[in-house]
């Protein structure tokens, strides 16, 4: 249908050699001679840097603001010197940048883990049931023993969680269901 630089792109379903003798390949509606795959690694190598990239100035700047917002070189001055007074920087900001980081870079596997086992490129992780079971021991957990320690809840909620997951998998073992 178009031509994309020297990557031709188009509705056939084809695979082999052209009528000229060149190798392709179809990836969807899109077809690859051997020549493009070097452009189709660059792009997505150039939009790897690209998102890493915004996730550094995004993740550095929660460093600037605040409840107290900081100068660029007050933030490196306490970043780099361990002063036994700095207590914003390595307490509250650093600490909840890098958990922001990892909990995203979590829930993101996750979702994609989920999509590949259920092969629907929509799916969500609550599609299973195991956050309704964590949620249903949670809510269990405060209407049965309102005076429990709030410590608790996270615990509680786990174990339900992990419940509905094994009772998941064994009615999956036992109905052994096809994709």
């Amino acid at each position: 249908i178009g031509d994309v630089g020297r990557c031709f792109v188009t509705r056939d379903c084809l695979s082999g050699r052209n009528a000229s003798g060149r190798d392709y390949r179809t990836v969807g509606h899109t077809l690859f001679y051997r020549d493009c795959n070097e452009e189709i690694i660059m792009m997505n190598q150039t939009k790897l840097f690209a998102l890493v990239g915004l996730l550094l100035i995004a993740s550095s700047l929660t460093l600037f603001v605040g409840a107290a917002n900081m100068s660029a070189q007050q933030v490196f001055a306490l970043l780099f010197s361990f002063p036994d007074s700095d207590f914003v920087i390595h307490q509250y900001r650093l600490p909840r940048m890098l958990l922001a980081i990892g909990v995203g870079a979590g829930l993101g596997l996750s979702g994609v883990l989920v999509q590949g086992v259920i092969r629907n490129p929509l799916a969500s992780p609550d599609l299973m049931g195991i956050s309704a079971g964590a949620g249903l021991a949670a809510t269990a957990c405060l209407v049965l023993y309102p005076n429990a320690p709030v410590a608790m809840l996270p615990m509680v909620a786990m174990a339900g969680g992990l419940l509905a997951a094994g009772f998941i998998a064994v009615l999956a073992y036992w109905s052994k269901p096809t994709p």
